[in-house]
């Protein structure tokens, strides 16, 4: 499968489609086969212009997908003329294309946030294509701005950027001839090159003299070139100097770990270029997908105001609406919301609640109950409520005691009986405890419905609800 490029610009009308025919016809006298595509146009004959100067032989559907008749952006002329788009065609298009042609040309609509669908943006669709950038900018007053917003934005949206190319450079005035300068200064990646105006690049002659100023002035090299694999040295440095955890380091030293690089909805991307399905979501706690457009943007708003403020002694504005917003859907009774990092951490502030709980109430309730083959995290409170021994027994030493009571799995029930003409006997450890015990008791603490790390136990129906009428019953705290 070959190369491509994503044509992008500051503006509409900044001559990507020039700069689009300019590269490859260059590449073409190089002896390179290069394909076009423009996923969207909207009135115009550009498509047409680039496909007769670049001798394109491939089916129009394929080199450009979605035609409108109105000058507008995709999504409004879309929109307007009642055509749905599908961007399964486009990503349809641009595979088979990028099959058939040694490097691709892919050529956007005006700039990165010009809507082509609702919510979806033509920096979405760089990203979901997985392609570099090429940045096209004007040569004149206004550039500079407008450029390093482009940078920055396609910065912001994860997206890889080759280079910026001036366009129409004349050098008549003080802002053209002081650019090119400046933005080498203030850009981070590679200005490739100052195209100087062409008169009548439509005709044979201008086209001749746009290649020949392409050749003189454009680093088409660093548009060919490959980013060298990274991943010999950073496997070295990866076990040199990093210590991974539930990992036998001895196993992982001879072994021949994957780096990953980048992510993308449900999948990952090693430092190789290959694509994996994460299958455990990233241990579990990544619920959207990476790289979901909405969270990125939040993200990014929060740390260009500060990216931690404590809250003691302060308050802060995102924790105070998402706290709000999390009582708003929590169940009644339940009116205050404890910040935590991480679900270890989250289980011993859980832990130290309930004690301190009863503390106040000058009570000598100091222990709890857990569920076999519960795994709550990996400080110490929450090992020592945890019922997995692969991950525990190694920290015994260091652990309170606990009371432990079956798990309730109907699969391989521990009592040998079916559901539901069990009476539920697995709740029998928890009524004796409760019945004998609930004086000493401060908290029972479960994964209420599944229990993942041991090996994804799903309880029956009503048995959190039983559980959760027991202690109240015997005067004894919930954590779930």
């Amino acid at each position: 499968m070959g190369k491509s490029i994503f044509i992008t610009a500051t503006d509409t009308g900044v001559g990507k489609t020039i700069i689009s025919c300019a590269i490859g016809l260059a590449l073409k006298k190089k002896g390179i086969d290069a394909g076009y595509m423009k996923p969207f146009q909207c009135s115009g004959n550009d498509t047409d212009f680039a496909v007769k100067v670049l001798g394109i032989k491939d089916d129009k559907k394929l080199v450009n997908p979605y035609y409108a008749k109105a000058p507008l952006a995709p999504y409004v002329a879309f929109k307007r003329a009642k055509a749905k788009i599908d961007l399964e065609k486009i990503f349809f298009a641009y595979n088979e294309l990028k099959k058939r042609h040694e490097f691709l040309i892919v050529e956007g609509a005006g700039g990165l946030l010009v809507p082509l669908m609702e919510s979806y943006v033509v920096a979405d669709l760089i990203r979901d294509l997985d392609i570099p950038a090429l940045i096209v900018a004007r040569a004149g007053l206004g550039t500079l701005n407008h450029t390093l917003l482009t940078q920055r934005y396609a910065f912001d949206y994860g997206l890889k950027v080759k280079g910026v190319i001036i366009n129409g450079y004349t050098g008549k005035d003080i802002a053209e001839k002081t650019n090119p300068d400046i933005l080498k200064e203030f850009l981070e990646v590679p200005l490739l090159g100052v195209l100087p105006y062409v008169k009548d690049v439509q005709s044979k002659k201008g086209l001749r003299t746009l290649v020949k100023k392409v050749e003189e002035n454009i680093d088409l090299d660093a548009l060919l070139q490959e980013e060298k694999s990274p991943t010999k040295k950073l496997v070295v440095e990866d076990k040199k100097y990093v210590w991974h955890p539930f990992t036998q380091m001895k196993d992982w030293l001879e072994g021949e770990p994957l780096i990953i690089e980048e992510a993308k909805g449900s999948y990952l991307k090693d430092s190789d270029g290959r694509w994996y399905l994460d299958g455990v979501s990233s241990l579990w706690v990544n619920v959207h997908g990476h790289r979901k457009k909405e969270i990125d943007i939040s993200v990014a708003r929060q740390l260009s105001k500060v990216a931690h403020s404590t809250l003691l002694g302060l308050g802060n504005i995102p924790s105070i609406e998402l706290a709000r917003e999390i009582i708003k859907i929590a169940p009644k009774g339940l009116a205050k919301v404890f910040y935590s990092d991480n679900g270890s951490t989250a289980v011993e502030i859980a832990l130290k609640m309930a004690y301190q709980y009863w503390q106040h109430r000058n009570t000598a309730k100091t222990k709890f109950i857990h569920l076999e083959n519960a795994y709550h995290g990996d400080t110490v409170g929450s090992v020592s409520v945890g019922g997995i021994d692969l991950f525990h027994k190694a920290y015994k030493g260091l652990l309170f005691d606990s009371y432990a009571i079956d798990s309730p799995y109907c699969y391989r029930c521990p009592k040998k009986k079916i559901y539901p003409l069990c009476g539920r006997e697995c709740l029998g450890g928890l009524k004796e405890i409760l019945e004998c015990d609930h004086s000493s008791i401060a908290a029972l603490i479960v994964e209420p419905l599944v229990q993942a790390a041991s090996g994804m136990l799903v309880w029956p129906d009503g048995i959190y609800k039983e559980m959760s009428e027991l202690c109240k019953k015997y005067n004894v705290l919930l954590i779930a």
